[in-house]
Order: C-alpha cells, then sequence, then structure tokens
C-alpha cells in the first residue's frame, strides 16, 4: 500500500466470523470511528500459530492517521528461505540498535523456533499417552481372554454338540476369534465416537477447528480387532482342543 488510503486486508479468519457467506471485497468496516474498505483476504496458512487467526492490516500512514500513533511494538519479518531467518533477525535487530542509538535493545522472536519447541513437547506428551493407552489396551485384552475363557467355561455343552455334529477344530478356533474380535471391535468403535465427541466439545469450547482423520479412525478400528484376535487366541484354542464325548458330559 501506498499513501493514506483507507483500505486493508483482512485474515481469513475474520472473514469467516464477519462474513461468512458473503465476498468481503468492497465491504466497510470501521476501526474505532473510522471506515475502511476491505481491499482482500489473506490466503490461509496451515501452521500452529495462525488456526483462527483475526487480524486487519492496513497501511503504516493509514493507521498513524486513524490512531494519531507514530510507534510501534512490533515488527513482523518473512523470509523466503527458512534458512535466512537468523541471518536476516540478527541485521534487523542491528539495524533498529543503530537507528535509535541503543545497544541490546531489540531482540528477534523466531516463531519458527516457538513451534518446534511446542511440537517437541506435544511429541512428548503423545508418548507419554501412548504408554498409558498401551497399558491400557494390556490390561483391557487381558479382560477380554478372561470373559472368553468364562465363555467356553459356560459353553461347554455347546462345544459338545458342535463338535458331535461335525464341526472341526478349526471352525471352533474361527467362531472364537471372530466372537473375541467383534466384542473388542464395538469398543474401539465406542471408543472412536467418545473421543470424537469429546473433541468436538473442546475444539466448541476453545474456538479451534474440528477435525478427525479417517486414517486414524480405521487405524484404531483395525487394532481393536487385532487385540482381540491376539488375546483370543488362547481361550479359542482351549475351546477346539475340547473332548466332545467329556463336554456332552459337562453340567
Amino acid at each position: 500500500f501506498i499513501g493514506e488510503r483507507r483500505v486493508a486486508l483482512i485474515s481469513n479468519g475474520l472473514k469467516e466470523e464477519l462474513f461468512p457467506n458473503k465476498n468481503p471485497i468492497g465491504s466497510i468496516i470501521r476501526i474505532g470511528s473510522q471506515p475502511v474498505e476491505i481491499v482482500g483476504v489473506l490466503e490461509e496458512r496451515k501452521n500452529l500459530f495462525s488456526v483462527g487467526l483475526k487480524e486487519v492490516y492496513i497501511p503504516w500512514k493509514t493507521w498513524r492517521t486513524i490512531s494519531g500513533k507514530n510507534n510501534f511494538s512490533e515488527v513482523t519479518i518473512e523470509v523466503s528461505n527458512p534458512n535466512l531467518l537468523k541471518e536476516v533477525g540478527d541485521e534487523a535487530t542491528s539495524m533498529l540498535n543503530r537507528m535509535h542509538n541503543t545497544e541490546n535493545r531489540y531482540k528477534v522472536i523466531n516463531i519458527k523456533e516457538i513451534e518446534q519447541g511446542i511440537r517437541n513437547i506435544t511429541n512428548i506428551m503423545t508418548l507419554i499417552i501412548g504408554s498409558i493407552a498401551g497399558i491400557s489396551l494390556i490390561v483391557g485384552g487381558i479382560g477380554v481372554m478372561n470373559i472368553m475363557l468364562v465363555s467356553v467355561t459356560e459353553r461347554t455343552k455347546e462345544i459338545g454338540i458342535r463338535m458331535s455334529l461335525g464341526a472341526t477344530r478349526g471352525q471352533i478356533l474361527f467362531q472364537f476369534l471372530t466372537e473375541s474380535s467383534i466384542l473388542t471391535l464395538i469398543g474401539g468403535t465406542a471408543g472412536i465416537l467418545l473421543g470424537s465427541l469429546i473433541s468436538y466439545l473442546i475444539s466448541l469450547l476453545a474456538g479451534w477447528p474440528f477435525s478427525v482423520s479417517w486414517q486414524v479412525i480405521v487405524g484404531g478400528l483395525v487394532f481393536s480387532v487385532a487385540i482381540g484376535i491376539i488375546f483370543g487366541i488362547l481361550p479359542a484354542n482351549k475351546a477346539s482342543r475340547l473332548n466332545p464325548i467329556e463336554c456332552l458330559r459337562y453340567e
């Protein structure tokens, strides 16, 4: 922008809030009591600090005219090559110190470094939560195995009848593995639905965008079935090895 035109660029987040179903170009907004024309919408950025960002960009001279102020607290610098961030930041601070005849008064905050630090913390938290979830899965798998062992004991006569009618050991094994898999699949589905609901409520309260990855959902369901198969092998194997004559005598 050149001169003192009363124009502005707005962020995509502000556009969604003020003009959800309308093209904002040419619309008038007010900064304080002063009208400003919207001439563009910034492309939405896909990074941690830009989600739902609501900002207005106006020419420097326009800001001085509207606010009556002639100073600023921070300057944002973007570079085309991320490898030049430190070099450009150091040069900017040196220039500001020379302009104001100061030393070490200005400092650079590298958003990429902050974002990377947050990602590292998030990865550590993910690892901790994943470890807790792994322990929970083992405990849950043992619970499924115990339930299936009880089921085998309670259905001993049923197993004997099936074997006497021609069911093979492989068919008995497959039956109980299928049952244990369906049991864990139902539990996995319930967990995904509950987790998605909690995530949606949190995003609603915090004003964050809600997103659920179908890859994660499919992976969770496949993992649930795998847990059912792994922990269902022992009960299914026990059922398939029962003696049909003893099963028919079981009371």
